[in-house]
């Protein structure tokens, strides 16, 4: 055994003894101890030292009480024969309190650090246990940039020794290394600057190895001042004063250039400690940089940072985190508000939305405004002219994006003017980086376009609307969002009154096609069906029926839900939506897509409540969902499937509010997300589902909801298919019934289910199942809807027209259902 810990490096006896503690030292990590316990409220809890009492009083003791109790604690833990005299809970505690205490800067010895590294160079694993980083940090304050020498010397040798064949992970591993190798020599640590093992450490070194010897220092300078942010939350002043002569030193534009490239082309998850933190500073570094030009590859770099790996979370924490500091610091607002306003909608972790929200929660308190006028005024125009194109010429050609009601798209003319289909080689051959750029900019105008789609049917929630003339210029005058803003219908209220109006020329029109001039001192807010009478809608329908226009959201044709009686009775909560069987992984997405906030539960302590705040009205809303019993889960113990119970609205302190006293507006389009949840997340619309399909366990709830009665969705879907069946070629073949679309083939008749899209065989009403990706699945003609976003829609129609030609299907799974 001897000779096994001499190889590893390690003492054969143990480490100096403590000496015997004072009776002061004992009676102060007693107490530390004691009232910990007494404090703890449940055998889970995590007790906090700066809660305590006792801390506060050992903090207020001499110094050397201070050193006296770190080691007799440490002793107690980790001395011969301590573990064993102690019970989980205090070791837990004096843990804690080494650590803390490692932290101070307090008057230790040499002896003092030589009995830590001998305690912890004997833990089995680094990793936890003794506070390695808390000791290494004691070291480095008690050696002031001088090397250690003596036992000291050799004890920190021994702990490099430790690491090399630790089982910690590896960037924990390589980040002792480092500081270990820098005590050891400090003089080398300075005059040298390694780069990592990893890809993207290795195209460092080869693109250093290319350049001259005055700028690869100048270079070199730069990432060992990156390095040294290490694990600090946010840049200091100081290293901020210090990261600018070397940025001059390297140039601005190439370092935003360089920047970019490795931004958009570097694995945020594949990088050791060493490259993390380089790469950490180096995005520190851009708060100096072009805001304009640095803000997008920032914001798409930590959307890649926050996605997740499975089994493992966010790829880079670190590195996301420092993008948004990067971002919250620039002095250009506008250009980091757009960035930080479109991770909010694209970032699925809970905490993450809520460092966002922050971040531009402090930029809009900095700019005097409001969070909402932040996020509208940040909105950049991206080139786009009054007309909505923005145009480029590279060489003999023309590049032209274009923002018109579905989005954004790059088409490309000759130098004749005329349409080419294609980038024309020479443009791609020598403009590459610009052709880059422009399809770069495309998606951007297009992923900033989804997210004030989303902003604005968030505005019946809040209560949001503006001064007229706020909203001309906001909405009519910016080019992203006009084309969205002549698409809607908007609500006037002036002194004469409310009004309803959609823009159209030059001004705006009724729904009964009559001309309107808003009062110079109107406000103005999203129209929603809740405030009109049936025949207004209607007559909203048609109108944009006869126009040819595609709503962005459902506006004219939304769903409204009103209190019901038996919602009246239970006063508090509504059971309308209880009693289903949902896939838990798309309804968490669909949470967060809608802005609810949930966590996935399992084979662990997970349950939550999915809930979705609305602060300007200082409500919550809740849709309690539980794991299926006993149900499917996946191999990380996630649970596949949850059921639902009620939904409840509450105020910011817990009390629930009673149905009636919730704006209708409010409660109606609550009850849309919700009913959204179950329509596209239930298992009756997924016929695979083994544990719960046609003749599983929960077959009789499939049944029900796969061929029951329609929701309000549903409804609507019902009465659009009614308007668009008289016009398809296959008219004469469809029929629509109160819940179903009959469909006449020429081997037989079918119904299709308007809220699952499930399918029966007439007249036994057997089950026909046809999924989408089938091949031979006939499509639908290219139909112009009055609103964008119902797929299920497109299926059906899809469906109908697959059934109506049954005697040229082809494809085996469909046949063998079909007996042929």
């Amino acid at each position: 055994m001897k000779r096994l810990l001499a190889l590893l490096g390690l003492p054969s006896q143990h480490p100096l003894r403590a000496p015997e503690p004072s009776d002061a030292v004992v009676d102060a990590v007693n107490a530390i101890c004691g009232e910990a316990k007494a404090s703890r409220t449940s055998p889970y809890e995590t007790v906090k030292l700066n809660k305590l009492a006792a801390w506060a009083a050992l903090k207020a003791a001499p110094e050397i009480v201070q050193v006296e109790a770190a080691v007799h604690a440490a002793q107690r833990n980790w001395g011969r024969g301590g573990v064993d005299r102690i019970v989980h809970f205090s070791r837990e505690i004096q843990t804690a309190l080494v650590s803390q205490l490692l932290r101070r800067n307090l008057p230790y010895t040499a002896e003092h650090l030589v009995y830590f590294f001998g305690i912890a160079v004997r833990q089995q694993y680094l990793s936890y246990g003794f506070p390695i980083d808390p000791l290494v940090g004691a070291t480095e304050r008690f050696c002031a940039g001088r090397p250690p020498e003596g036992r000291l010397k050799q004890a920190v040798r021994r702990l490099r020794r430790r690491t090399l064949w630790t089982w910690w992970g590896t960037n924990a591993a390589e980040k002792l290394r480092i500081r270990v190798d820098s005590l050891l020599e400090p003089a080398s640590a300075q005059a040298s600057f390694r780069l990592a093992d990893d890809s993207f450490g290795e195209r460092l070194a080869s693109w250093i190895d290319g350049i001259g010897a005055t700028e690869r220092e100048a270079w070199v300078a730069l990432f060992r001042h990156a390095v040294a942010a290490a694990d600090r939350p946010r840049p200091s002043r100081k290293w901020l004063d210090g990261a600018a002569p070397i940025i001059d030193a390297v140039g601005r534009r190439d370092l935003a250039a360089r920047l970019t490239e490795w931004l958009e082309t570097t694995g945020p998850g594949d990088l050791l400690y060493q490259s993390e933190n380089m790469l950490k500073g180096l995005i520190w570094a851009s708060i100096d940089l072009d805001h304009v030009a640095m803000a997008g590859p920032l914001g798409r770099f930590a959307e890649r940072c926050f996605k997740k790996i499975p089994g493992s979370g966010p790829a880079s924490t670190k590195l996301g985190n420092a993008c948004l500091v990067a971002l919250a610091e620039m002095g250009d607002a506008q250009s980091a508000a757009a960035e930080l306003v479109r991770l909010k909608t694209r970032v699925k972790y809970g905490t993450v939305r809520g460092r966002v929200e922050n971040r531009l929660a402090a930029m809009a308190a900095d700019a005097g405004v409001s969070v909402a006028d932040l996020e509208e005024t940040a909105l950049p125009h991206f080139d786009l002219a009054e007309d909505g194109c923005s145009r480029t010429e590279l060489g003999a050609a023309t590049a032209v994006i274009s923002l018109g009601d579905d989005g954004a798209v790059l088409s490309w003319r000759g130098a004749d003017g005329k349409p080419r289909k294609t980038v024309p080689v020479a443009v791609k051959r020598e403009h590459s980086a610009d052709v880059k750029g422009l399809r770069q900019r495309v998606k951007d105008i297009n992923d900033a376009r989804a997210t004030q789609i989303l902003r604005l049917e968030a505005t019946w929630l809040d209560d949001r609307d503006w001064p007229l003339d706020v909203w001309k210029e906001r909405y009519l005058g910016h080019p992203v969002r006009r084309p969205l803003a002549r698409t809607l219908i908007w609500r006037f209220d002036s002194p004469d009154g409310p009004a309803a109006a959609m823009p159209a020329d030059n001004g705006f029109v009724t729904c009964a096609g009559a001309d309107f001039v808003p009062h110079a001192q109107s406000r103005v807010r999203l129209w929603h069906p809740m405030d009109a009478l049936p025949g207004e809608i209607m007559a909203w329908r048609r109108r944009i029926a006869d126009a040819g226009i595609t709503q962005p959201i459902r506006q004219a044709h939304r769903e409204i839900y009103v209190l019901t009686d038996a919602e009246r009775e239970t006063g508090i909560y509504s059971n309308r939506f209880a009693a289903h069987i949902l896939r838990q992984h798309q309804f968490r997405a669909l949470c967060h897509a809608r802005e609810w906030k949930y966590d996935f539960q399992g084979d662990w302590d997970s349950w939550n409540v999915p809930t979705r705040l609305v602060p300007q009205r200082d409500v919550t809303i809740e849709y309690h969902v539980e794991q299926v019993e006993d149900g499917e889960e996946t191999e990380f113990g996630v649970a596949l499937h949850v059921a639902t119970d009620r939904v409840r609205f509450v105020r910011g302190d817990g009390e629930a509010i009673t149905l009636t006293d919730i704006p209708p507006v409010v409660f109606s389009e609550a009850m849309r997300d919700v009913d959204l949840f179950v329509a596209v997340t239930s298992v009756a619309n997924d016929p695979d589902w083994t544990d719960g399909g046609p003749d599983g366990r929960y077959g009789a709830y499939w049944r029900d909801h796969a061929f029951g009665e329609l929701g309000e969705t549903a409804k609507t879907r019902r009465d659009l298919v009614s308007a668009i069946a008289p016009k398809l070629a296959i008219a004469d073949r469809l029929n629509v019934t109160d819940r179903y679309l009959e469909v006449r083939g020429n081997l037989g008749s079918y119904r299709i289910h308007l809220g699952s899209g499930n399918i029966q065989i007439l007249p036994d009403n057997r089950y026909l199942c046809i999924v989408r990706s089938t091949k031979g699945l006939g499509s639908a003609p290219a139909i112009r809807l009055p609103f964008a976003g119902d797929s299920l829609l497109s299926i059906i129609l899809s469906k109908a027209f697959l059934l109506a030609a049954d005697d040229r299907i082809t494809d085996p799974t469909i046949l063998s259902q079909l007996d042929r």
